[in-house]
């Protein structure tokens, strides 16, 4: 199914047409999608690639995380992070899901994160993307390796107080909703 068509899918939220729809397919529209939202000059919709990742999770499509990670991993960069951080952040929403988050795709998320210099945006869109994770049924390996990344990603010297205080807020409270 081409992109364009899959873009009418998810955008009328058709959890029932995108159940059918194959795993390769719905990879070629995500590593599509979000190479067209890195070329525009305008910043990434935000609202609509959460809305999108939970629509995903909705229609069974949760491992689509792998790859929205391998395009960011591809060419990590501060917008690329922003953008997939921003999708994953609906996709990894628990109450969508069938499972929890795999250890290898938070590890590849991370993995990004290790290697890009981020900016203010990237910085707290990773810190909300990375929240999601931090659930008392997640697995200890994600919520130790999680943490470690959230106290990290505390020490970012943002430009920003506003998104300063925003990410210490959610760090904090993700750290204690796990209970690590």
């Amino acid at each position: 199914m081409s992109p364009d068509k899959l873009a009418v899918l998810a955008d009328r939220k058709d959890l029932e047409a995108l159940r059918s729809i194959q795993a390769s397919d719905i990879g070629d529209f995500l590593r599509s999608m979000m190479s067209a939202v890195e070329e525009e000059s305008t910043p990434p919709n935000i609202d609509k690639l959460m809305s999108l990742g939970v629509t995903l999770a909705k229609a069974g499509h949760e491992s689509s995380d792998r790859d929205a990670l391998e395009w960011l991993n591809a060419e990590p960069s501060p917008r690329r992070v922003g953008i997939v951080a921003a999708f994953l952040t609906g996709l990894w929403q628990i109450p969508f899901r069938s499972a929890s988050v795999p250890p290898e795709s938070a590890d590849l998320f991370l993995q990004a994160l290790r290697v890009t210099g981020l900016d203010d945006d990237a910085m707290y869109m990773s810190v909300l993307a990375l929240s999601v994770l931090m659930i008392p049924k997640a697995s200890k390996e994600v919520k130790v390796e999680v943490a470690k990344a959230l106290r990290e990603l505390a020490r970012h010297e943002y430009d920003d107080p506003v998104a300063a205080r925003l990410s210490q807020s959610v760090i904090e409270k993700a750290l204690q909703r796990a209970g690590v």
